[in-house]
């Protein structure tokens, strides 16, 4: 396992365990603003171009960018983003710098930290954006097939608003209840029976969570009391993926 030597005036080095300080947390933050703001806009790209002495006298422009940059996209959506990356070199047991050269170090890596980076931004979620880090964190230190999974669980979370969690939350108490034990499932009028919040688009609320197979219609029609001009309707159970997926999402950070 590679060390990376931490100069003493910086951190306390007892048996290879780093202490992480307030000080050391505030400048890893203000590093991940700066990050993902280059990451955002485009800066680290333009920094990239430009080679030798030249990136020095590069430095002051592209602090300019990003402090512009920042007004832009204003304040809370780069710290959303750094709060996600954040949180993924936390998961990662890294410290910053060295979480960012691994997700970075190639193609497939670079695509997971950005596209988490740009959803990160617009999740105004705490639980959401915590969950992302630890998917970015999961991809990174994984193999490509890690890599695959956390894509998609990353779109998922890109693609399912609050609403829908709420929906799945509530399917997910249904599908164990013994109430409806003796039917097929849950169907649309039981879910808005339960919670009349979520009669407002039903429809699209249960197709976005089946589209990512989070429930799904067993193969079974059956019969309910009349609750509307027709007794038939299509029945739902939650997913053994939708079950991972709220899971995920109420982890608990690792102390």
């Amino acid at each position: 396992m590679d060390t990376h030597p931490v100069p003493e005036n910086d951190r306390d080095l007892e048996d290879d365990v780093f202490e992480v300080t307030d000080a050391d947390r505030e400048a890893d933050r203000d590093l991940a603003i700066q990050v993902v703001t280059a990451a955002l806009t485009g800066a680290a790209t333009l920094a990239g171009t430009v080679p030798g002495a030249a990136a020095t006298m590069f430095q002051p422009i592209a602090t300019a960018i990003m402090t512009a940059a920042v007004q832009r996209l204003g304040r809370r959506r780069t710290e959303h983003a750094a709060d996600t990356l954040m949180d993924a070199a936390d998961a990662a047991g890294l410290p910053l710098g060295d979480f960012m050269d691994r997700a970075v170090s190639d193609d497939q890596r670079h695509e997971l930290f950005a596209r988490s980076m740009r959803i990160a931004q617009d999740t105004a979620l705490r639980d959401k954006r915590r969950a992302l880090g630890r998917a970015l964190a999961a991809g990174v230190m994984g193999d490509d097939a890690r890599i695959d999974e956390e894509l998609l669980f990353m779109r998922a979370i890109d693609d399912l608003d609050e609403m829908h969690l709420r929906l799945l939350g509530r399917a997910r108490l249904l599908s164990d209840s013994q109430v409806y034990a003796g039917l097929a499932g849950w169907t649309p009028s039981i879910i808005v029976q339960a919670d009349p919040g979520l009669a407002a688009g039903i429809g699209a609320l249960l197709g976005a969570l089946e589209l990512h197979g989070l429930i799904e219609q067993p193969p079974v029609r059956g019969a309910i009391p009349a609750r509307g001009p027709s007794n038939e309707q299509m029945f739902y159970l939650i997913t053994d993926a939708g079950r991972a997926f709220l899971n995920r999402l109420t982890d608990e950070p690792k102390a």
